[in-house]
């Protein structure tokens, strides 16, 4: 199960900065929260605020938000919050290297847990969420794992899988060096075995003529 997207698993967050940009809504984009911030914004110029946001930081796309007129920012239902991250998330993990890492998640239940009251999205650690016993929603989670399925399949067809984590490879390279010196002590038993055998044999044949 993966819980917390830091470490190996900050590919995973929505405000962490790509290797390199993803292409959504004409505009290109270095992290999922910039792009997915800047679809709420509804005001006249929203195209140039668009391209704005495209060149952000993950701090300066939320001083940005912040700073907006209400009026500004479309309070978006949940149908539509859901169908845009999932368009955001298909584009950025278009790219290769984030759609391998994502992949080699291999099957895990992905939850986002967070300790900032988001139950929408993931599910809140917090001590009031906890003291109310509010069960988040994960929809970045599920989303998360329904795109894994489907570049999966796609990767399979092809012939475009990861190459297995350099760990697995080690265990593999150490798994097959241990059956062969098991099948080589086998050997030797065997040979070990066979000789001791004829031998029996030559001593009760000499003990036969004496």
């Amino acid at each position: 199960m993966i819980e917390y997207f830091y470490g190996k698993y900050a590919f995973l967050a929505n405000d962490y900065e790509c290797e390199e940009f993803f292409s959504y809504e004409d505009n290109k984009w270095l992290t999922a929260s910039a792009a997915y911030n800047a679809m709420k914004y509804v005001g006249d110029n929203k195209k140039q605020i668009r391209n704005i946001f495209s060149k952000l930081s993950v701090i300066e796309t939320t001083i940005l938000i912040n700073s907006m007129k209400h009026t500004d920012i479309n309070e978006l239902s949940d149908d539509v919050k859901l169908q845009i991250m999932e368009s955001i998330l298909r584009a950025k993990f278009s790219i290769k290297s984030l759609k391998h890492k994502l992949i080699q998640t291999n099957g895990e239940q992905i939850i986002y847990k967070n300790d900032i009251c988001d139950n929408f999205w993931g599910q809140c650690e917090c001590e009031k969420c906890q003291r109310e016993n509010v069960q988040g929603e994960n929809h970045l989670g599920k989303l998360l794992e329904r795109i894994r399925k489907s570049v999966s399949i796609t990767a399979a067809l092809t012939n475009d899988m990861p190459e297995p984590p350099i760990d697995e490879v080690i265990q593999n390279a150490l798994d097959k060096k241990m059956k062969q010196e098991q099948k080589h002590l086998f050997d030797q038993y065997f040979i070990i075995n066979k000789t001791i055998s004829d031998m029996s044999d030559e001593i009760d044949s000499l003990e036969n003529l004496v």
